[in-house]
């Protein structure tokens, strides 16, 4: 399963997920540069955590396929499709267990303000968001808001992080956001959390795509490249261990009939700094 870490702040939302496949019954790794992410109508980055593959499609392709057209039913529509489609995964159920995490702004109304959070759409968590001793038969949808009062919240979902490790992140984040720095610092200490990981578990790869939403851009469906989190536009980064290529992979992208695998809706800046 992929480490997927979500971060929510009154500003800024973050999602950074692992690109690492490894076989379930051996843990080899099959691939290690594979796209988890999708980037929906400008106001929700996912990523997903167990199968890689649903009904011949990669995950990443089945989920642009199931997402409709800019619909606030999207919730229950990926609860009951995933349901359906994982019904017929011949899988022991131990072996299914499996998550759609996304991260977005949300209004109550529609020209009210908008909300950091976060929807799990999963057959091993309940409602509530807590982890289940068993694979459901069904998928259910847990959604968290963080509340204006409440300055931070990290959630992981997929491979677990050690406490330790959560504990020091969550600590530094505030302290970042005591000093009012932007999003670039704060994604580095959610890599630096990822490979502080990886380092102790094999199913956790060191490459990794990370995403960026500043409230100021929500609902603007194009992201940057530009080597940073951007304080002002949905961005991007593409973090591969020990390489300086100038590697543009990047999340697929969905907006009303428009999907993009390719970069015709991105904005691509040269000479990246890497974190």
């Amino acid at each position: 399963m992929t480490l997927v870490i979500n971060c929510l702040t009154q500003k800024y939302l973050f999602q950074v997920s692992d690109r690492r496949l490894v076989r379930l019954h051996d843990l080899e790794v099959v691939e290690d540069k594979t796209i988890k992410n999708v980037f929906y109508c400008g106001h929700w980055a996912f990523s997903y955590t167990g199968l890689a593959e649903i009904q011949g499609k990669g995950t990443d392709d089945w989920l642009i396929d199931a997402l409709p057209s800019p619909s606030k039913d999207w919730v229950e529509i990926i609860r009951d499709k995933a349901t359906e489609a994982f019904r017929k995964v011949n899988f022991p159920s131990s072996m299914k267990r499996h998550a759609f995490v996304a991260v977005g702004w949300i209004s109550l109304d529609k020209d009210g303000p908008r909300f950091p959070t976060l929807v799990l759409v999963s057959n091993f968590h309940s409602p509530r968001g807590e982890v289940l001793g068993v694979t459901a038969d069904e998928f259910s949808v847990s959604v968290t808001t963080l509340p204006q009062n409440m300055p931070c919240a990290i959630k992981s979902v997929g491979q677990p992080m050690a406490q330790s490790v959560v504990d020091k992140l969550g600590k530094n984040i505030m302290r970042c956001l005591k000093k009012g720095t932007g999003p670039t610092e704060i994604l580095r200490l959610l890599v630096i959390a990822m490979r502080e990981t990886a380092q102790s578990n094999p199913a956790v790869g060191k490459n990794m795509l990370a995403l960026s939403l500043p409230r100021e851009s929500a609902g603007k469906p194009v992201m940057a490249y530009n080597g940073t989190a951007d304080d002002k536009l949905n961005s991007f980064l593409c973090i591969n261990e020990g390489s300086s290529d100038f590697n543009v992979d990047h999340p697929a992208l969905k907006c009303g009939g428009t999907i993009a695998h390719n970069t015709f809706d991105l904005h691509i800046y040269p000479d990246p700094r890497r974190l």
